[in-house]
């Protein structure tokens, strides 16, 4: 039974509402002396001017519950350890404020092991566009953020509520070392966010679309792999989630599995419990260069009906992720907890970060994601990236072939990819799971950009905005995106063909 704590009253539901957390109540409304931790809408920034011009109102709850602890039997089956486990978490609402601009979808995400970063950034312009509601629910730790040295704050998601406001997070429960419970913790968000007496009452939900990128699109995978999926229905049979986007992660490298529990070691890459199982709900996954190029053992092949419903898109030149849309709202706060000034940046690499923006390819993924749980309207299919003996395959610019092509590498003035190494910029290394590539937009040559457009700056711009209209036709971009990315191509010719 759900029961919704709010201010003095206790609203208790019937019955027959499906089973979830104990208790949900809204926290107080922040202010100078109490702020929220990654506020999406703290004061001052361009955060809160967007929710404020979209009508849209963010709120916190504290959502508490008991949940069990999951573990592999000794034939590997998933199963029950521990049961009980009180848990207070925390949520982050962002919803619009008249009912009437409801889609009718609510965006769920589990927000990260670091510092509890939630995927709101990237979400944020289709979300707001379309009357979206979002929800982000911390999931716990990890073993990397245990293991992390001390800084500055504290980096887990688990410990840094407490050491940034002390008083506002004083309800905060979760286990000191086991993670084990975040499986059902994300099982309640979900059924929560469905009720009628919760933080969405009011609002007709339809449809729940989860999506998590890096270490959350790992847990939304072992999330449908361990059977977590098809265990927890909503009474009518029906699944509590509506589709998955996985972000930025692939179940050949060693981090994209999430371990069940935090004593019992991950399974190894080549456990055959690792690829995608098929479920009865659509799952998307979106993959930068830097995931595809270890991600080369045979793949959940695409397919547009139930079961199984997938599809794979690889995209070149963009890195875990593509640098353009970093939040720095935690270094803020983190500052002025410490009363100190926010510590700059300094990056001496000459050549600038890709411009390809991962959001916006999310965005077309989302919108295909709605129409394909909605309406049964299978999206587009895209080619893998090539590669060779794990070698990308390069065209003769230097960029991938292959996977989905950005107007910026089909019709380029710059290569992507890691910088010269006399450049002094960061150069491939070793990273958890997969390799770290970074991926720096380094300009073509004059000579080059002769050859490739004879006509000049005229040339380009009319091939580039060709390739954009037919990303837009071919449901890969959405409008918004092809006009902006038209504007910057524009500022990005001034400089090439002068």
């Amino acid at each position: 039974m759900i029961r919704l704590l709010m201010a003095a009253s206790l609203l208790t539901l019937a019955a027959a509402a499906p089973p979830g957390p104990d208790t949900v109540r809204r926290a107080p409304e922040p202010d100078a002396a109490s702020q929220i931790w990654l506020d999406p809408a703290l004061p001052g920034t361009p955060g809160a001017e967007a929710l404020a011009s979209a009508g849209y109102v963010r709120e916190e709850w504290f959502q508490s519950g008991t949940a069990d602890v999951h573990g592999y039997d000794p034939a590997g089956k998933v199963g029950t350890e521990r049961s009980g486990v009180p848990y207070t978490t925390r949520l982050i609402v962002i919803r619009p404020r008249d009912p009437g601009r409801f889609s009718g979808t609510v965006q769920l995400n589990p927000a990260h092991p670091v510092l509890g970063n939630l995927n709101w950034g990237a979400l944020s312009d289709y979300a707001l566009r379309r009357g979206d509601a979002f929800v982000g629910v911390m999931i716990g730790a990890d073993d990397n953020t245990r293991r992390a040295p001390a800084g500055r704050a504290p980096i887990m998601a688990t410990e840094i509520l407490a050491w940034f406001n002390p008083g506002r997070y004083a309800a905060i429960d979760w286990p000191k070392d086991e993670d084990g419970i975040r499986w059902d913790v994300f099982a309640d968000t979900a059924r929560l966010i469905r009720s009628t007496a919760g933080p969405l009452a009011g609002l007709k939900v339809a449809r729940v679309h989860a999506s998590g990128w890096s270490f959350t699109g790992s847990f939304l995978r072992t999330y449908i792999n361990s059977g977590f999926h098809a265990k927890y229905r909503l009474p009518d049979g029906r699944p509590l989630i509506d589709g998955y986007l996985i972000g930025i992660s692939s179940f050949s490298f060693r981090s994209g599995y999430v371990p069940i529990n935090s004593h019992t070691p991950n399974l190894p890459e080549s456990d055959p419990r690792r690829p995608n199982v098929a479920i009865d709900v659509p799952v998307i996954e979106l993959q930068s260069e830097n995931e595809a190029i270890t991600n080369r053992e045979p793949q959940t092949a695409d397919k547009d009906g139930a079961p199984g419903a997938h599809r794979l898109y690889e995209v070149p030149g963009l890195t875990h992720g593509s640098g353009r849309r970093r939040d720095p709202v935690s270094e803020r706060q983190i500052a002025m907890r410490m009363g100190m000034p926010a510590e700059a940046r300094i990056d001496t690499c000459p050549y600038p970060q890709t411009d390809i923006d991962m959001a916006a390819f999310a965005a077309a993924a989302h919108a295909n994601l709605d129409a394909w749980s909605r309406r049964k309207v299978a999206p587009p299919r895209a080619p893998r990236l090539q590669h060779v003996e794990g070698k990308p395959q390069r065209d003769a610019n230097g960029n991938t072939i292959g996977g989905i092509r950005p107007a910026q590498l089909d019709v380029p003035l710059a290569r992507y990819g890691a910088a010269p190494e006399a450049s002094g910029c960061d150069q491939p290394r070793g990273g958890i799971g997969s390799p770290s590539i970074p991926m720096q937009r380094v300009p073509l040559s004059s000579d080059r950009l002769a050859t490739l457009y004879p006509g000049g700056k005229a040339d380009y711009l009319r091939r580039f905005d060709a390739a954009i209209d037919a990303l837009v036709a071919g449901r890969w971009l959405l409008a918004p995106h092809a006009t902006a990315q038209k504007a910057e191509a524009r500022k990005f010719a001034e400089e090439a063909f002068r």
